[in-house]
């Protein structure tokens, strides 16, 4: 269905008020009023859209187009009021004093201050300039106002003294082409962009899910982690079917605060990769008769739970997935698998070991 980005951006703005000491819905309306104006919607990279941002957001950034509207930048002197040493037999006991370096100053002896003022508001209009009209590596389109040009200090002034100094400026035209622009076709980067609404956002006190021991195993905070991820990526993938299930899952568990921006967009490549891989791409069709993590129970009461199983045509399928080194473990791990599928009559067995942090992560067995 349809992502509305807005309503993402501000249920996400939500989410992390949730844990800050806001207690009643008058705290919720306060802080909208004050923020309100400064919340924005965050694209990833290579989501076809426009990307709009200030001057001074695109210093140092390339883009192939770039589109200048409302290229009237002037200075505006006298907006900022500034503090100006005072001569104290005019006003005894007074040394400085705070004005407006407007115009009204060139007819005072303080009138230097005006020019200095002037002078810097001149150069800030030129740097801007200069990063607006920098950015573009391909096509550069200006968009400025007629009344500009008659301005002793702006944008248009500036664009019209520079058509007027080349010979292309004709009065009463309003539209300037310059060079010819080359459509260019660019490789896709391989990385998709994934559009998913959650049905729900989960909010909850974290203190309802800890669960307190009176002794641990020792891990150091690495171990911690590692197995965090790994638990994550077990989680994840036991709820995929077929390949157009991993972003809604993905975007789901985000949503439910089980891990952070970052490792959503560290999973969001490795397990797309994984599920694309032509060794594995056929294992993720739809139709198919698939269990994910289904617990089977023996005769003697132990259990064990295959991370996935397919049954295709002529074979079946187990696969397990990895996000540790390899070890000779994991190869008996399977070897168990298959020796109980056999028992339950199955028969030809592939395995496959997916080393997901792995560069080729496929090994059958």
């Amino acid at each position: 269905g349809y992502t509305d980005p807005y309503l993402v951006a501000l249920l996400d703005s939500v989410r992390d008020l949730h844990f800050k000491p806001m207690h009643s819905l008058m705290d919720l309306l306060g802080w909208w009023e004050r923020n309100k104006s400064s919340i924005s919607v965050s694209f990833p990279e290579g989501t076809n859209a426009i990307r709009a941002m200030t001057i001074h957001k695109a210093k140092g950034l390339e883009f192939p187009v770039v589109i200048f509207p409302f290229a009237d930048l002037q200075p505006e002197i006298g907006k900022n009021k500034k503090w100006i040493p005072v001569d104290d037999s005019l006003m005894p006991g007074i040394h400085s004093m705070l004005v407006s370096p407007g115009k009204s100053l060139l007819e005072t002896e303080y009138a230097i201050h005006h020019e200095e003022e002037w002078s810097k508001l001149q150069l800030d209009t030129v740097n801007l300039l200069y990063v607006a009209f920098t950015r573009a590596s391909e096509s550069l389109s200006i968009i400025t106002g007629i009344s500009g040009i008659t301005s002793e200090f702006s944008a248009a002034s500036f664009l019209s003294g520079w058509l007027k100094s080349t010979g292309a400026w004709s009065e009463g035209k309003a539209f300037y082409e310059f060079g010819s622009l080359i459509q260019k076709t660019r490789e896709p980067d391989g990385a998709k962009v994934m559009e998913y609404l959650p049905d729900r956002w989960v909010f909850g006190d974290w203190r309802a899910g800890m669960e307190i021991r009176r002794d641990a195993e020792e891990w150091s905070d690495q171990d911690d982690h590692a197995r965090r991820w790994g638990m994550q990526v077990h989680e994840i993938m036991a709820e995929v079917a077929t390949e157009s299930d991993l972003s809604r899952v993905l975007c789901q568990t985000f949503a439910e605060g089980h891990f952070s921006r970052e490792d959503f967009s560290r999973l969001q490549v490795q397990l797309q990769k994984i599920i694309e891989d032509p060794r594995l791409s056929r294992y993720f069709r739809p139709g198919l008769r698939i269990a994910r993590e289904a617990e089977i129970l023996l005769p003697g009461g132990e259990t064990y739970r295959p991370d996935r199983v397919v049954w295709l045509e002529d074979e079946v399928v187990i696969i397990d997935f990895k996000t540790g080194r390899r070890s000779p473990i994991h190869a008996s791990q399977l070897n168990k698998y298959e020796e109980i599928l056999e028992k339950m009559g199955e028969r030809n067995i592939r395995k496959l070991v997916v080393y997901i942090n792995e560069s080729n992560p496929v090994v059958e067995l």
